[in-house]
């Protein structure tokens, strides 16, 4: 082995030891990493997550569009309650004009005889 070679050798192992040191000293033992990365969002449970989001979402659009059904529904009951109304409103105003017309027709009639 050559001076650098050692020299090299000897950095490597201080290096590591520093590291080691470091990772001994430090508050969190292997308990509390695990505890973080339990914490961490996994795929799958990401996956759920956003399914569950996604259904929620999913059952707000649903309940959205049977209001506006129920209102378009309500709408065009109002409408069709307008429009027995004016047929009724017509009918009557046929009857009136056809007993008008029934009185010209016997008024003429009577003026000729």
């Amino acid at each position: 082995m050559t001076p650098s070679t050692d020299r090299r050798r000897h950095t490597h192992k201080r290096r590591r030891s520093a590291f080691q040191a470091a990772a001994a000293s430090s508050s969190m033992s292997d308990d509390d990493f695990a505890s973080d990365l339990d914490c961490a969002t996994s795929e799958e449970s990401s996956a759920d997550e956003t399914d569950s989001v996604e259904a929620e979402e999913e059952m707000q659009q649903e309940s959205a569009a049977k209001r506006r059904r129920r209102a378009d529904l309500d709408d065009l009951k109002k409408s069709v309650r307008r429009m027995e109304a004016q047929v009724l409103d017509a009918s009557a105003q046929i009857r009136a004009l056809r007993a008008l017309v029934a009185q010209v027709v016997i008024r003429r009639q009577q003026s000729r005889a």
